[in-house]
């Protein structure tokens, strides 16, 4: 089932609910920058065959939602986004899954939202890139945010980067509904929801699965291992996917990571 919600000042949010009859769990899914939950169709038939329904959206300027291309102005407006969405679906007690950008914006959602959420998947989170901008920098990017908030650059990622699979790669780079761009603002926002994760790290107080390529050439593991040994739950694991670029789930391997992911999500914890 597919359909849009209203978020200003975005406009239409498109979204898509993969259901099931009296499901196991829910699981919300978000994606990463650039890209669009169209890309977690295999993902969300696995979990669905395994009685786990499944939800998410296209971010504001991505696949099918209204808004710029590559700009949201900060992430609280997708933690308000994703709430909202539930609501209306009236869906609670949730699995929070999110890769990359969605891996961070999982990890922030787990501390700010509203809902219920019972266990997060948080993977190749968006905590530390491999290539850094110079710190001498970020200061003139805070005043060209001042001056063009929603003024967007070239992201650099390409489709070789995600997977070892050429199939993976050659559709993401030809996929129409993906796109190349962030802007001054979602970048400076994500530093800023990156230090506050690390600086709250006493609050997580539900089982998470911290995952990660061990070859991923775009966000550096460093981060989530060091995120995953600041967490105090007695009920947390790490997996680094051997073999595995930027995207563990559209790998060669991918259906031993979705057992990975399944057996989380209806493991009691």
């Amino acid at each position: 089932m597919e359909g849009t919600i209203l978020f200003k000042p975005y406009g239409n949010i498109h979204f898509k609910k993969w259901e099931v009859k009296e499901p196991k769990a829910n699981t919300l899914i978000v994606h990463g920058l650039g890209e669009h939950l169209g890309r977690y169709e295999e993902f969300s038939a696995y979990m669905t065959s395994e009685k786990i329904q499944c939800i998410s959206f296209d971010l504001p300027g991505h696949g099918k939602s209204e808004g710029k291309r590559g700009n949201i102005r900060n992430l609280d407006d997708i933690v308000n986004i994703a709430d909202k969405l539930l609501d209306q679906e009236n869906i609670d007690n949730i699995v929070v899954f999110g890769h990359s950008l969605g891996g961070l914006i999982a990890a922030y959602y787990v501390l700010q939202s509203k809902h219920n959420v019972k266990k997060a998947i948080i993977s190749a989170a968006a905590f530390g890139m491999k290539s850094k901008v110079p710190s001498v920098a970020l200061p003139l990017i805070k005043i060209a945010r001042g001056i063009s908030p929603s003024f967007t650059v070239k992201n650099g990622i390409t489709g070789n980067m995600l997977s070892h699979r050429s199939d993976i790669a050659e559709a993401y780079d030809h996929d129409k509904l993906v796109h190349p761009f962030i802007s001054f603002s979602l970048f400076l926002d994500s530093i800023r929801v990156g230090d506050y994760c690390f600086s709250h790290f006493l609050d997580y107080k539900i089982p998470i699965l911290v995952v990660h390529g061990e070859e991923d050439p775009i966000m550096d593991k460093k981060y989530s291992i060091a995120f995953y040994n600041m967490l105090p739950n007695a009920v947390k694991e790490l997996k680094i996917i051997k073999n595995s670029y930027h995207e563990p789930h559209n790998e060669v391997n991918n259906r031993e990571v979705y057992k990975i992911y399944k057996d989380f999500i209806l493991s009691k914890g």
